[in-house]
């Protein structure tokens, strides 16, 4: 916004109109992020179903279906110039090898035997037509001719009837793409940050507007002004947004709750260590020193196994974190309860002490991990 304010003091337009187009570039980047973010937000809940993707791009088919068949039909139009023909086999052969990646694509990512052979059998019909067409061409291409231009049509005609039959196939609604089902809980979740959006566009138009009668009028004061207005109602936008994205993150609930599962741990054990100092651990008889081991063996392998779950979530599923930093922080307190019922039952004091502080440095390790998560 700066570069745009001074170029256009200067008179330098073509500055000007590259800082235009920086501007306008990053704050559609930054509509883009908001709009994942407010999905994160949506999914996060849990009434609602994230959107899942297609087994193909049912668009990308019929983009290229309809490129094929337009080029098909320039190839055995009499009309058509040797550049023209030329032409057509390029657009051919770029689709119709999209296609056949498309279809090795679906057919390793389905678990559908029959779709698996079909997708595969597609690929090798229009790869074989495709080869079949280009030889035509070829041969029109050397001798350009009515009699090699019919060649063209009737290799052309298998390709065109592949093609269509692998795009019905497609377009079933078994391969097509799910939206997301966001709760009305979860849209008010979403609201602050889709408003802020709404709110950084809407001053960045009018900013953009107010810019095109700076560059004519650099001079002009009440000009000027309407820039600076609008440019702070920009900035105030963006951190408005900012802020709304890392207040409704998903999880941040969880995140808190496990934060405060952990320091209730680390306390109890910090008590069980004073009381341990001073060789007033009192014994209960609930259990054997046997029973609390198993216990503490039990938590610290479950917490183990989810280290990994929950780190992946944090860096790239943050719709799962919620659910598995509660399931990890559930286990603390069994960890921590058999570390001091264990505790208890020692009589040397000293390994008293080795066995809470042991347990007290998981948990102050699975806390910092916690913080990282919730920062994200």
């Amino acid at each position: 916004m700066t570069g745009i304010t001074n170029h256009a003091k200067k008179g330098d337009l073509e500055n000007f109109c590259d800082s235009v187009g920086n501007f306008s570039t990053s704050v559609c980047g930054l509509t883009e992020a908001a709009s994942q973010a407010a999905y994160l937000v949506g999914i996060a809940d849990g009434a609602s179903e994230p959107g899942r993707p297609g087994l193909v791009d049912q668009s990308q088919f019929a983009r290229a279906n309809q490129a094929i068949q337009m080029a098909c039909q320039n190839l055995v139009n009499p009309a058509s110039s040797q550049q023209q023909v030329l032409s057509a086999a390029t657009v051919v052969a770029k689709h119709t090898s999209a296609l056949c990646n498309a279809c090795r694509l679906a057919s390793s990512k389905t678990s559908n035997p029959v779709a698996k052979r079909h997708f595969v059998q597609s690929a090798k019909d229009v790869a074989n037509s495709t080869a079949n067409l280009v030889k035509a061409i070829k041969a029109l291409d050397q001798d350009f001719t009515e009699e090699n231009r019919q060649r063209c049509a009737e290799a052309a005609k298998p390709l065109t009837d592949a093609v269509d039959e692998l795009t019905t196939f497609a377009s079933s609604p078994e391969f097509a793409s799910m939206p997301a089902k966001i709760s009305p809980e979860a849209r008010k979740a979403q609201e602050p940050i889709v408003s802020a959006g709404k709110a950084m566009i809407d001053g960045a138009c009018h900013m953009v507007t107010a810019a095109k009668q700076l560059a004519v009028n650099p001079k002009d004061p009440p000009i000027y002004q309407l820039y600076s207005n609008h440019s702070k109602s920009v900035s105030e936008a963006i951190k408005r947004l900012v802020s709304s994205i890392k207040d409704c993150a998903p999880c941040q609930r969880e995140c808190n709750e496990s934060i405060d599962k952990l320091n209730r741990s680390i306390r109890d054990l910090d008590q069980a260590s004073l009381a341990a100092i001073s060789q007033s651990l009192q014994q209960q008889t609930e259990k054997s020193l046997r029973g609390f081991q198993e216990q503490m063996i039990g938590s610290a392998r479950e917490i183990h196994d989810l280290c990994s779950k929950v780190k992946d979530s944090a860096k790239a599923e943050p719709e799962n974190l919620g659910h598995r930093v509660t399931m990890m922080a559930s286990y603390f307190g069994p960890l921590s309860d058999g570390a001091v019922g264990a505790a208890l039952l020692i009589q040397n004091s000293k390994q008293q002490t080795h066995i809470l502080d042991l347990t007290k440095t998981v948990a102050e390790s699975a806390l910092q991990f916690m913080y990282s998560c919730k920062e994200g």
